[in-house]
């Protein structure tokens, strides 16, 4: 008898600590999950080594590599402008036409890395690097302006459009800077030798628009006595199509690798040699009169800041209406993003929380006064870029002019009824098309997939004395009606390989449903082990009780057959008697 409630006993106390085992599970297992995980994905994205396996998928996104953990890709959009003479000669609206899109694979490495500590308490470490971005063009993925829309190898080099002619817009620019009173004479000098329609537009390839080209007809303005122009115009895309890395001037880069602070993972203090933003005002920038300036308005504005869009810090505490930052080297400034009505995607069977461009970015000026330090004093939606770029009046959009609202005339609004949609034919935007998105992963804090579309535009105008700012014979373009014309707008592009996802995929999911499922499974698991541990005892106490109740019956009736006997009176054998 004992051992049964030896048995019993000790499988009720038993049973019992391990309700208690699943009840603190319940109550701080997903906290100590959280902090397992958090530690394995800290190993998996910070940058701390050349052999950590964050820095291997930082460093090197090879498009053709198979074992790339992510590819990015290029995709360029022209525009062709079908009435030039029109525009020219009679202010008609340009009407354009799209070409594309030319997809080029887009491979990014770094080299010369070195890391480093501050001196501050936390010891926190930095990586220093350069970033080399070289681009060859698909023509299998790409649509070109034939009739089918196949390519050939060098159908990005082969097709070409009509479009401004920016090069010469930032010459006009540069002129009153460069010779002052007698920059009307060479404005008038420059109509007569070129004519005005080879003056506002040009034939330019895919290629050129977008990684910039060598411009024969620049360099030929020292015979018309206007010298140190330079005929290396930038494209598009921000990046040289380049060959010969050794060729690419030193552009140092620094960045936090998540020691000790993991959250700051990824995040610039300084981008291609600079820590603040500055610009050169006119050429030569090296001069030793200091010819360059802050790009913005404040110290805050101008300062490097963010990631590159691509790492944020595991375990984000993401939600409805999140913020991130990132640095947008197109625009020179830190863009934040948002996620907007809890917005998600789901790419490679992995749900992702999408964010997108925090619209108070975008807006004008008098909508958002802060961003009167950006120049921001035109149409809500239109980025003013023309300070970095030598006062060439080139301002960035998205494209097709989504979510662009208000009117135009190069710096300032204009009266109702002249919106800036309406002056150009052809256009017609939409959100899924044309509005970048960052699909972030909240354990990793990676982007797993993400496109960053920007549109870039020229503002047109007649150039007289008083837009020119010095004396000319006669307006030039005359008849053109002011405008913004897009040049032409790109796709930059990332996401995921299949093998990572993969990786994640064999993973992440486990652990979502242990810290789903697992709190209330534990709780009932308790629950029910505390149940059984409680029936077990009561089992037990009730089986003892009976034991004792029939001891004592037997007891009472043993008491009793000794009374009888004293008294000889006859009695009914109890079971088992002889």
């Amino acid at each position: 008898m004992g051992s049964y409630t030896c048995t019993v006993g000790t499988l009720a106390v038993l049973l019992f600590l391990l309700g208690v085992a699943c009840m603190s599970f319940g109550l701080i297992g997903n906290t100590v999950i959280n902090r397992v995980v958090r530690s394995k994905m800290t190993t998996q994205v910070e940058l701390t080594s050349p052999t950590a396996k964050g820095y291997k998928l930082w460093a090197d996104n090879v498009y053709d590599d198979k074992d790339a953990g992510a590819i990015r890709y290029f995709k360029g959009y022209v525009f062709n402008i079908t009435n030039p003479v029109e525009v020219l000669e009679q202010g008609s609206k340009p009407i354009l036409a799209q070409f594309g899109p030319y997809y080029y694979a887009w491979t990014v490495t770094r080299h010369n890395t070195s890391w480093s500590y501050d001196d501050d308490e936390d010891h926190t470490q930095k990586l220093r690097f350069i970033t080399r971005d070289q681009f060859q063009f698909m023509p299998e993925l790409s649509t070109c302006a034939t009739p089918d829309g196949t390519c050939t190898p060098t159908s990005h080099i082969d097709e070409s459009v009509t479009t401004i002619n920016f090069a010469m817009s930032g010459v006009l620019a540069q002129l009153p800077h460069k010779l002052g009173d007698e920059a009307g004479e060479a404005a008038d000098l420059l109509e007569d030798t070129l004519g005005a329609m080879d003056m506002l537009f040009a034939q330019r390839s895919v290629n050129d628009l977008a990684f910039g080209y060598y411009d024969e007809l620049l360099a030929s303005l020292a015979d018309l006595g206007i010298q140190g122009v330079n005929p290396e115009v930038p494209g598009l895309s921000g990046h040289y199509n380049m060959t010969d890395l050794a060729a690419i001037p030193a552009q140092f880069s620094e960045v936090y690798t998540g020691t000790p602070d993991i959250s700051k993972v990824a995040r610039y203090t300084q981008w291609k040699n600079f820590e603040e933003i500055r610009c050169c005002e006119f050429p030569p920038c090296e001069a030793p009169d200091g010819t360059d300036c802050f790009a913005w308005e404040t110290e805050e504005e101008n300062t490097v800041q963010g990631t590159d869009c691509t790492l944020f810090g595991p375990m984000l505490d993401l939600h409805d209406g999140s913020k991130l930052s990132c640095w947008t080297e197109e625009t020179n400034r830190s863009t934040p993003i948002i996620n907007y009505d809890d917005e998600h995607y789901t790419f490679k069977d992995i749900k992702l929380r999408r964010f997108r461009v925090d619209k108070d970015a975008m807006q004008n000026a008098s909508v958002v006064p802060s961003n009167a330090g950006y120049y921001m004093f035109g149409p809500s939606g239109i980025l003013n870029s023309s300070k970095c770029l030598l006062d060439v009046p080139v301002f960035l959009s998205k494209p097709h002019f989504l979510d662009v609202d208000g009117s135009f005339n190069g710096t300032m609004p204009l009266d109702p009824g002249t919106d800036v949609k309406t002056r150009v034919v052809g256009l017609n935007p939409t959100l899924e098309d044309h509005d970048s998105f960052l699909d972030v992963d909240h354990w990793t804090g990676a982007a797993m997939h993400a496109e960053q579309r920007l549109q870039a535009n020229v503002y047109i105008q007649p150039i007289t004395n008083s837009t020119f700012g010095s004396d000319i014979e006669e307006p030039i373009f005359e008849k053109v009606a002011p405008v913004l014309i897009p040049l032409g707008w790109f796709v930059k592009g990332g996401q995921i390989t299949d093998k990572t996802a993969d990786e994640y995929n064999s993973q992440i999911p486990l652990i979502e449903k242990v810290l789903k499922y697992g709190r209330p499974c534990a709780f009932i698991a308790g629950g029910l082990l505390y149940a059984i541990a409680g029936v077990l005892v009561l089992h037990l106490w009730h089986r003892n009780h009976h034991k004792k109740k029939e001891a004592e019956d037997q007891r009472s009736l043993l008491e009793e057959r000794g009374e009888a006997n004293e008294h000889g009176t006859d009695y009914e054998p109890l079971r088992g008697e002889a």
